[in-house]
């Protein structure tokens, strides 16, 4: 990871995502993967613009996140 005050980045080229493994609480860093994986998927479908929203991307992964907490089958 880098010294920015990111949690965490995405690598188009090369397919990856890194986060700081040792976010506290666990809460954020679920956040922070959702919130990465969101511009993976956007980069991959080929939607720069909604990619480089953070509003957006911020708003779709804490729902999955929530969503994957609160999931029961």
């Amino acid at each position: 990871m880098s010294t920015t005050d990111a949690h965490g980045l995405c690598r188009y080229d090369a397919g990856e995502i890194w986060f700081d493994s040792n976010i506290k609480p666990d809460d954020l860093k679920g956040i922070t993967f959702y919130h990465e994986l969101m511009h993976m998927l956007l980069n991959t479908l080929g939607q720069d613009a909604m990619r480089d929203n953070e509003g957006l991307v911020d708003s779709i992964g804490n729902l999955l996140w929530q969503a994957h907490k609160t999931m029961e089958f």
